[in-house]
């Protein structure tokens, strides 16, 4: 059983929250870093198709239900 505890879960629940949010709105910004990053640093070609927007969102709710968890049971 996991007994630890992070320091700040109401901090973290709001930047889960406020990442979240870009994942929601700006899906096509975050890939096209994501394209960019790939190609500087690990030299490989990432093209997103055409289901990779819908896939960004999709992380962009579950991280907005993690950090709202963390803000409404968090305690510092």
């Amino acid at each position: 059983m996991i007994t630890e505890r992070l320091p700040y879960p109401r901090a973290n629940g709001v930047l889960l929250v406020i990442a979240g949010i870009v994942h929601i709105l700006a899906p096509r910004l975050l890939l096209k870093m994501a394209e960019k990053g790939y190609k500087m640093a690990l030299a490989v070609d990432f093209t997103p198709n055409s289901r990779s927007t819908r896939r960004v969102r999709a992380v962009g709710i579950g991280m907005v239900l993690a950090g709202l968890h963390l803000l409404y049971h968090g305690s510092n």
